[in-house]
């Protein structure tokens, strides 16, 4: 009987210890309340504050930076650009190397890139082009290595790809831009779809790029493993080998909504500044970007009013925080979150909304110094944040 009660006993202990570790890895709701800002300094996070301008020369002029990747020590930069529509290539100090791609109608060549990741099964870097529904490979070294059979043109629900990710060596995530169903499991030796899943109101989509004018890039990676998030969507989804799973959400009490739930009017449908003026006034928030490391999750957040604020949870406390504006009085974007910074970039004309000069080390403000006193635009220039 003893026996018995201590084997009870210790299936009891091992079933918290296994609880216990599900949440932490599985990290559930960070509650946050917005409508009590707090105040912070950015340098509550981060130990300094580094620019890398980016080299302007007539072989290196970003037209419109979308993109920004940090892989060994350079910067792969994607310009959207119509007219430019390539990935640019720079060092770790911000000198220009090379191009990669090559934009054209030929076999091997793309109409218009909408999205660039490093795969990590091959090492090389893929470009989608959606028009042609392919994806294109390159060394590191910017030399063409293939591209993918064509992305199956025959199945509508793939018209209208914006964002994807490898997660196998023949498995890819895509992003739909306009369908219900958002994200689809595509199997690249197959041509298809194997699953889809994560249906969303159809009027979420009708504004396209109007609403969604911020950021196009809804998915993040962190350690080898791939995020998904919407706007309208307080959850965050780690893309599993073959579904999403909740990662986190953000719990925001009373100003929790389903955006599935909203009755958008049909009037609006095709009037842009009703659709505007419709968003603004009936939704509460929407999450611009966001990501987050082994100790915060961090996100840029728009409020009802025109309000731009930021979340940040602090794992180590468990506390989070809704800063309306930091003691700097500077806008702040964590577009790409790892465990040793946070990057984010700022175009040339910009700079003053998100650095001062005392926020600088004697070599950067000479740098910035320099930018602003350039008689010519410059190329963006990348702000990395180092985490304390």
């Amino acid at each position: 009987m003893k026996a018995l009660c201590f084997l009870c006993l210790l299936l009891v202990c091992l079933s918290c210890f296994r609880s216990k570790s599900d949440h932490s890895s599985m990290q559930g709701s960070i509650v946050v309340d917005l409508t009590k800002p707090e105040k912070a300094s950015l340098f509550d996070y981060f130990e300094s504050i580094e620019i890398i301008p980016l080299e302007t020369s007539e072989q290196a002029v970003i037209g419109l930076i979308e993109k920004v990747i940090e892989h060994k020590n350079r910067y792969y930069v994607l310009d959207g650009h119509r007219v430019h529509n390539v990935i640019l290539v720079f060092d770790f100090t911000g000198k220009f190397l090379f191009e990669i791609g090559r934009r054209g109608n030929g076999p091997d060549e793309y109409l218009l890139l909408y999205d660039m990741n490093i795969n990590p099964f091959t090492g090389n870097i893929d470009l989608l082009c959606a028009m042609k529904k392919q994806i294109y490979s390159y060394d590191l070294q910017g030399n063409y290595v293939k591209s993918t059979e064509q992305i199956n043109h025959d199945d509508p629900r793939l018209y209208s790809i914006r964002n994807f990710a490898a997660i196998n060596e023949k498995t890819c995530v895509l992003l739909h831009g306009a369908d219900s169903f958002k994200i689809y499991y595509y199997d690249l030796d197959e041509k298809k779809i194997i699953h889809y899943e994560y249906e969303e109101s159809v009027f979420v989509s009708l504004p396209g790029r109007f609403i969604y004018n911020y950021n196009f890039f809804y998915f993040y990676e962190y350690l080898r493993q791939w995020y998904f998030y919407r706007p309208l969507d307080n959850t965050t989804y780690l893309i599993g080998p073959d579904s999403l799973i909740k990662a986190y959400a953000w719990d925001f009490g009373s100003l929790n909504f389903d955006v599935n739930e909203i009755d958008f009017p049909e009037e609006y449908r095709n009037d842009q500044n009703k659709i505007r003026e419709y968003f603004d006034r009936r939704l509460p928030y929407y999450i611009l970007v966001q990501g987050h490391n082994n100790r915060y999750n961090m996100a840029q957040i728009w409020l009802s009013g025109d309000v731009h604020g930021y979340l940040i949870y602090d794992k180590s406390t468990q506390k989070s925080k809704f800063i309306e504006h930091f003691t700097e009085s500077v806008d702040f974007c964590p577009l790409s979150v790892t465990d040793e910074y946070v990057l984010s970039f700022s175009e040339h004309e910009d700079l003053d909304k998100y650095l001062s000069e005392e926020m600088l080390d004697a070599s950067d403000r000479q740098k910035l110094k320099t930018l602003k006193d350039a008689k010519e635009e410059q190329n963006p220039v990348i702000i990395k944040y180092k985490l304390k």
